[in-house]
């Protein structure tokens, strides 16, 4: 749930309540992004400092973009749409996620690890190809020429940077 949460709402803060002696609930479901984690034996007044405190930091958190435009493609991420000229293909949830990491971090180069992490909600150590492949996909929905792609640009031994 909350890898499917993270890919469609990435801001949402996330306060996990688990079972008061369930140490590794808690740890697991910080490091799958969850913002913080409360064993449900609580005082009322602690639920309520530390979901002040969490949307306090949210409102602070700057915004991903959800409209991006590039080389003739309009990219309108909350609907999880692209259009090129008279053309419109639907994208993946992956795919929004994918696209809204690199262009909220498009001032620099962002490794496979990285997107492996936060977007699949996997491992940053696997050995995988996933994100190449997915990276391949969305260019031949997205890009004029999926062969010299512009948006999602690969920079080798580094990973990937919006283009845009």
């Amino acid at each position: 749930l909350l890898d499917r949460l993270r890919l469609s709402r990435p801001d949402t803060p996330v306060l996990l309540v688990t079972e008061p002696g369930d140490v590794d609930a808690r740890v697991l479901g910080l490091e799958r992004g969850a913002d913080d984690a409360l064993a449900s034996d609580f005082a009322p007044s602690q639920l309520m400092a530390r979901a002040g405190a969490l949307t306090r930091r949210a409102a602070r958190t700057p915004r991903p973009p959800e409209l991006l435009a590039c080389d003739g493609c309009e990219l309108d991420l909350s609907a999880h749409v692209a259009r090129r000229g008279p053309s419109q293909v639907q994208l993946t949830a992956r795919e929004v996620g994918l696209l809204r990491w690199l262009a909220t971090h498009r001032e620099r180069a962002v490794s496979r690890a990285e997107l492996l992490e936060h977007v699949w909600g996997l491992s940053p150590k696997m050995e995988t190809r996933t994100v190449d492949v997915a990276v391949a996909a969305l260019r031949k929905k997205i890009e004029r020429d999926p062969k010299a792609p512009r948006l999602v640009v690969s920079l080798r031994g580094a990973g990937y940077k919006w283009g845009g």
